[in-house]
């Protein structure tokens, strides 16, 4: 299992299309609406949709297995390992709509702290819990009037740049989530991963 990998994700315009979702968008302390561009944007989703819909070539339906089966903890949906597996599958996502675009990310250890050398360009700190998503746009892209305190931490692209920041979110997200009606998360039972989000690319 890698630390690190390439994902299609939706472009910010087209976050929360899917089930007709609220659109991960927020106002921000400075009246600028602050797009969420983590990793919970709706990853693969067109990719699937043809997979399911029985439209992929056998050589596509072999990228999408190879995407699922190299997967990083805390994120079951899979990854790609390299950056021209990744615009396969961005070729492929957006035959009809160009709707998606390349994220890179990296689980965040005590050894590598989250950097990756190169060209990518560092966008954020995100926080992802499998089977329940990105505990920011849970929480502060769904319900902000809950979170005015940490909406101000945001940086130009809706994720933190520290993890102290983010860290303190996640317990206050975890502590009002019950009350507030929002996804349960339990972070004893339930753990999560903290993710460095970067621009995509192919260097």
């Amino acid at each position: 299992m890698t630390s690190s990998g390439y994902l299609v994700v939706r472009k910010a315009g087209f976050v929360g299309e899917r089930w007709g979702d609220r659109p991960a968008i927020l106002t921000g302390v400075q009246n600028e609406n602050i797009h969420y561009l983590g990793i919970d944007r709706d990853p693969w989703w067109d990719i699937n949709g043809l997979l399911y819909g029985k439209k992929l070539s056998v050589s596509e339906n072999d990228l999408t297995s190879r995407i699922l089966a190299a997967r990083i903890p805390f994120f079951c949906a899979g990854i790609c390992n390299t950056y021209l597996c990744a615009q396969q599958a961005l070729d492929i996502s957006n035959r009809v709509n160009k709707l998606n675009e390349i994220i890179y990310i990296t689980l965040n250890t005590k050894n590598d702290g989250g950097f990756e050398p190169g060209k990518n360009v560092f966008m954020g700190l995100d926080y992802y819990v499998d089977g329940c998503g990105s505990v920011l746009r849970l929480g502060l892209f769904t319900k902000p009037q809950i979170f005015t305190e940490f909406v101000s931490n945001l940086n130009g692209f809706g994720l933190f740049n520290t993890s102290e920041k983010l860290l303190e979110y996640i317990r206050t997200y975890a502590a009002l989530c019950e009350k507030e009606g929002l996804e349960p998360i339990d972070c004893d039972a339930l753990p999560g991963g903290v993710f460095s989000v970067y621009a995509s690319s192919s260097d």
